[in-house]
């Protein structure tokens, strides 16, 4: 005589959803999540390889439903997300010119690689593989560090709002030191040759009042808010040295959709 696998139902707390192992052992589990046009029930199914772990993701998304978050992040990118995050909580929080930085970071390094992805599918291995991508194409681990960083701090406010259950950043990794470069790796600077086209250029036109600004920019190595900032008081001709002290930034401005 062949036995049957019999599937067992668990029900979650306050008859929320149900949790039951499928005829391939597996666990699957389902929370209404709402009602369609039709008054039908809308169900969220889950899978997980036991009971604890498919009964953990219906308790996160039941708590997101009572705290109403379930539906303001269901059809929003994680890049979405982090964006008005950044907007309303970091750019009040932290100086322009870092607030700038972090935008700049956002839209280069993060929102490319991760940004059309769901809340839901950060996991640990989505962040190592972001700041594994970053480190491969020849970025600084300075530059990884700062992107995990402000992924921490997304995950932590993520987490506040309910919308995740634990932060996927903490057990990620990041070497200590850059690798010793040699010969045949990426050459970050400008190369000699573009350098030289460039100072030619500007040489070639006597009126060009920007000459002295790039000439500092390029061979003192300063950005350009450090190099419009310096003042004579900053300049040791004798020694020959500048001190930089300050730097000048644009207050940054986006415009959103939302009203207030």
């Amino acid at each position: 005589m062949v036995k049957k696998k019999v599937q067992h139902h668990t029900r979650i707390q306050n008859g929320e959803g149900s949790v039951f192992q499928r005829k391939d052992g597996t666990w699957c589990g389902y929370v209404t999540v709402g009602y369609d046009s039709k008054g039908k029930q809308v169900k969220k199914y889950v899978y997980g390889t036991s009971r604890v772990d498919d009964n953990a993701k219906l308790t996160d998304i039941s708590g997101r439903i009572k705290n109403t978050s379930y539906n303001e992040i269901k059809n929003k990118t994680i890049g979405e997300l982090m964006l008005e995050w950044l907007i309303t909580f970091k750019k009040s929080s932290v100086t322009s010119r870092t607030f700038e930085g972090n935008i700049r970071n956002f839209q280069l390094h993060i929102e490319p690689i991760i940004g059309k992805m769901k809340i839901h599918e950060l996991d640990t291995m989505v962040v190592q593989k972001t700041i594994n991508i970053l480190l491969d194409n020849g970025y600084s681990v300075d530059v990884a560090k700062k992107i995990k960083h402000i992924i921490n701090q997304f995950c932590e406010y993520a987490i506040d709002s309910k919308w995740i259950l634990t932060n996927p950043t903490t057990k990620v990794k990041i070497r200590a030191r850059e690798k010793k470069t040699t010969g045949n790796e990426h050459y970050k600077a400008l190369p000699p040759e573009e350098r030289n086209r460039f100072v030619n250029a500007l040489n070639n036109d006597p009126s060009n009042f920007l000459k002295p600004l790039c000439y500092v920019m390029v061979f003192a190595g300063l950005r350009a808010g450090e190099a419009i900032a310096l003042m004579w008081r900053n300049i040791d001709f004798q020694r020959k040295t500048i001190k930089v002290d300050q730097a000048i930034s644009q207050e940054t401005k986006l415009i959103t959709k939302e009203k207030f």
